[in-house]
């Protein structure tokens, strides 16, 4: 797995503190794994979903302070920048660092 960054398919797609699993996927699915609770997540993509009609993917709990996402990169969601990618994963990391309170969170 990746340590630092999410780089699936697209170089220039970067997520500080997330895990891509496969490392190199071969295909328009792989696992995202982030240093959070799947609840703090969860919260995060709601709030997102609020605020920008954009889905950022369902969490479950794979280990303490660790949750996992299962990514199909299907349709419009092909079509997006690196940049778009990052910014969006960005604003969602600064929503999980909001709704936790942590401020781990907000440096990720």
């Amino acid at each position: 797995m990746s340590r630092s960054c999410v780089r699936p398919r697209q170089p220039g797609v970067t997520l500080p503190g997330a895990r891509v699993h496969p490392a190199a996927p071969p295909t328009h699915e792989f696992q995202l794994w982030l240093p959070h609770s799947a609840k703090a997540l969860n919260a995060a993509a709601l709030a997102l979903a609020e605020q920008e009609k954009t889905w950022f993917l369902e969490w479950t709990d794979a280990a303490p302070g660790l949750a996992m996402a299962e990514v199909s990169l299907e349709g419009p969601a092909q079509d997006w920048t690196p940049q778009e990618v990052t910014e969006l994963g960005l604003r969602f990391l600064e929503l999980v660092a909001a709704e936790s309170g942590s401020p781990a969170a907000r440096q990720a």
